[in-house]
């Protein structure tokens, strides 16, 4: 007598003759198979070609399980079989009986209606539709359809869709669609194989033999409630991504161990289904059904699983082994590979069970949006997502960030690693994938080396290794070509060696910062002792008093409420000594083009180490000596400092009016910068070129302080002359003066009016003002004011 918790093995006749009914319920599912998408097909297709060859040759074909048992609702058992997996499999089958009861006996005579009168017992619930086309197909249309079909001659679907009592409703539902295009491929394929001629026929072998089977599995004695019913049919995502991806899943683990397939397919549906099943809205309501509730979770494993056998093929580096793209056979090729997937499965299960994946995340990371960072948890600089890295597994492809998150949390809690490690190991991996995000390095071609050294940390319990590009990383023997970014991977080596463990942990409140994100390479290098190098590794001692003293006041300066006084820094950030801005090795000395801090978003690239950007230490020694903000100047003030042929003065006394928030790289350039210093060209791009957005910064300086865009016009490309619309006059500021362009000589008004002015015509009859020896108390930017006021005030004569 078979042992019914491994199951009985059944044909569908059998099963018709046992069960008074077998009900594909409400909650599940609309029959699939029949879908058009290329994987359906593709597995539809291998399906039916195994079935029908079975049946043609006489050989065996076990369809695997069949999970089912008598549904209970509130106490009211109905009679017959619910299934709980393999709907798709016995709507197959129901649909092959009834193909085949059309073709006939061996004399081609037509099979006797009450013979396949035994098929009504299969009926759909899914929708109400469905339920009437079963019965009505068997019924009604049949011995319609048994006078006429000739399969040389007719096609099936356009036989039942042209019946008389074939309904228009049917047309949208999807189980009737999807039945009538598996019918369609059911005939194709028994003229493909030689099945329409069987003799015996098909409908007798498939009665009389046992060519397919299946086991059928009771599940009376968990007492199938509505939660069950749904908790237990809730696997995968739809049959396109899912029940196929299962099946296919389980014959692959079959080839490579038997005892394997059986342990993850148990616990694949009675254990880590929990996972989904707890992170599932089991709302029912009139918008919500219970379809929808095994949608979702169907949706979520599918992912998860997804995102695991990710993990395992960047892991195990599989794509390098030529094994080509992430799928199953790539994954369980191997023992190892199965294994692996059950063992993070296993330790998912454990977390969630044990301690909860928000409880554990949110034990080590957290998100703000403040600038300051926090002391104790470690700070996500996610734009979006805020979620932890176990829920996004269910929800989507993690990207490479969160690839490496969910392989660190998952390595540290199967080591058992406790909470201090675990915090420094997550810690480190954060700002070495921080910094390879910040420099758009993050790809998918680096997730395997990212998995290594994620790796590593966990097994050292940090980087307590140099890296030399010279000599690699050595990794259990075999030297290793470092993803993550050398610098970055050194400044952490460098914290955990040049620091004591208190200081260590107060450094994590400035990673923490917003602007810091997680490097302070430049403010430790800034603070080392002595200068030296060993074999390129720094020997030098910490400053720690130096260092904690300057991050405390870059904190102060740049605090949670900063944004309300960043203009005010930017003018701080000025100097007569020291120029704070930076370029990079694009840009050699002779080459005048500098970065400037012209937004918030610069502010980073200006406080962290790059290996390519210079003069990188200069902003760290301003800040030093820089007031704090309540110790501030007003612009009138703090130009005082500055002389008015001196660009500096400009954006000190004008910071909004100077900087255009198009300046996508903060680039400014001077053509001749020991000639014209005030020739500062504010650039939209990296390049400078008369055809490219891009201002002369006095000039639109000017345009902003006139403040009237309905008299002025200011062309943004090539440093164009500001245009004053009522009457023929430009005027710009070039080669350290202002040049006039009118229709009339306005030489003799201005000076005539300003006497000590330099005022001089042109070659092409425009006009240059420059101060003489006196400035009358102006600014250019004023003396550009009174200009365009004499132009305005001469408008009638020259217009």
């Amino acid at each position: 007598m078979a042992n019914d918790n491994i199951g009985q093995l059944k044909t569908f006749r059998q099963l018709l003759n046992e069960e008074k009914s077998i009900i594909i319920p409400k909650v599940q599912r609309d029959y699939a198979y029949g879908r058009q998408e290329e994987k359906v097909q593709e597995v539809l297709d291998g399906m039916l070609i195994s079935i029908i060859e079975a049946i043609r040759d006489d050989s065996n074909n076990i369809l695997d399980f069949v999970y089912g048992g008598t549904y209970v609702h509130k106490s009211d058992k109905k009679a017959g079989l619910i299934p709980l997996d393999g709907q798709q499999r016995l709507t197959t089958l129901f649909l092959l009986h009834f193909y085949a009861s059309l073709l006939g006996d061996e004399e081609g005579n037509p099979i006797d209606q009450k013979e396949v009168e035994i098929l009504t017992k299969f009926r759909y619930e899914t929708r109400q539709s469905a339920t009437e086309f079963c019965t009505n197909l068997i019924r009604n249309i049949r011995p319609n359809l048994t006078k006429n079909y000739k399969p040389e001659n007719n096609n099936i679907k356009d036989l039942i869709v042209d019946d008389a009592l074939y309904l228009s409703t049917y047309d949208s539902d999807p189980t009737i669609m999807s039945m009538l295009n598996v019918l369609d491929k059911i005939e194709k394929k028994c003229a493909e194989l030689g099945a329409l001629s069987l003799k015996p026929c098909l409908w007798k072998r498939l009665m009389e033999r046992r060519n397919i089977e299946f086991y059928k599995l009771s599940l009376d004695n968990f007492g199938l409630t509505d939660d069950l019913f749904i908790k237990m049919n809730a696997r995968g995502k739809k049959l396109t991504t899912f029940e196929i991806f299962k099946s296919d899943m389980i014959a692959a683990i079959k080839k490579v161990d038997e005892k394997l397939k059986d342990d993850f397919s148990k616990d694949m549906d009675t254990k880590w289904i929990d996972i989904v099943w707890d992170y599932t809205d089991k709302t029912v309501n009139d918008k919500r059904q219970p379809l929808d509730i095994t949608n979702d979770a169907d949706t979520k494993y599918s992912m998860l699983f997804h995102n695991i056998f990710r993990v395992e093929y960047y892991r195990r580096a599989l794509g390098d082994s030529g094994l080509g793209e992430q799928n199953i056979n790539s994954i369980f090729k191997d023992t190892e590979g199965i294994t692996s997937v059950i063992d993070m499965f296993e330790t998912l299960y454990s977390i969630h069970k044990n301690i909860g994946f928000n409880d554990l995340w949110y034990k080590f990371f957290y998100f703000s949006e403040n600038t300051v960072g926090d002391d104790n948890l470690i700070r996500l600089f996610w734009k979006q997502k805020h979620s932890s890295v176990f829920e996004l597994a269910m929800l989507g492809e993690l990207s490479v960030p969160e690839v490496v998150y969910f392989y660190s949390m998952y390595l540290l809690y199967k080591k058992g690693t406790d909470e201090d490690s675990m915090k420094r190991c997550l810690r480190i991996i954060r700002n070495l994938m921080t910094a390879n995000v910040r420099a758009v390095d993050a790809r998918t071609d680096k997730l395997a080396s990212f998995l290594v050294e994620v790796k590593y940390v966990v097994d050292h319990n940090g980087i307590d290794t140099y890296y030399d590009k010279e000599v690699g990383l050595n990794i259990d023997g075999n030297v290793h070509k470092l993803g993550f970014i050398q610098n970055v991977w050194n400044e952490e080596f460098a914290k955990q060696n040049y620091l004591y463990p208190e200081d260590y942990k107060k450094l994590l409140r400035y990673e923490n910062h917003q602007i810091l994100q997680c490097s302070l390479s430049l403010f430790m290098d800034y603070c080392m002792e002595i200068e030296g190098l060993e074999g390129m590794r720094p020997v030098a001692p910490l400053d720690t008093t130096k260092l904690f003293k300057l991050l405390k006041k870059f904190e102060t300066i740049y605090s949670n409420d900063y944004l309300n006084y960043f203009h005010q820094i930017r003018t701080a950030l000025l100097d007569n000594d020291i120029e704070y801005m930076q370029y990079d090795a694009y840009m050699d000395k002779n080459d005048k083009r500098r970065y400037f801090i012209t937004k918030t978003t610069e502010l980073s690239d200006f406080y962290i180490k790059y290996a390519q950007r210079h003069n990188q230490d200069s902003i760290l020694k301003i800040l030093e000596k820089m007031p704090l903000p309540s110790e501030f100047l007003a612009p009138g003030e703090l130009c005082k400092q500055f002389d008015i042929r001196d660009w500096k003065y400009y954006i000190a006394k004008y910071p909004e009016q100077s900087t255009h928030q198009w300046t996508r790289y903060g680039i400014g350039v001077w053509d001749d910068f020991s000639k014209y210093p005030l020739d500062l060209i504010l650039l939209n791009s990296s390049q400078h070129s008369d055809g490219n957005l891009e201002w002369m910064m006095m000039t639109f300086l000017l345009k902003n302080v006139l403040a009237n865009d309905e008299k002025y016009y200011l062309d943004e490309h090539g440093c164009h002359p500001i245009s004053i619309k009522k009457c023929a006059a430009a005027i710009q500021f070039k080669h350290g003066k202002w040049l006039i362009e009118c229709s009339k000589d306005l030489l003799p008004t201005i000076t005539t009016k300003y006497p000590n002015l330099i005022v001089e015509k042109t070659e092409d009859e425009k006009i240059t003002v420059d101060f003489g020896d006196s400035n009358y108390g102006l600014d250019y930017i004023e003396l550009g004011q009174k200009l365009v006021e004499l132009l305005e005030e001469s408008h009638y004569n020259i217009c």
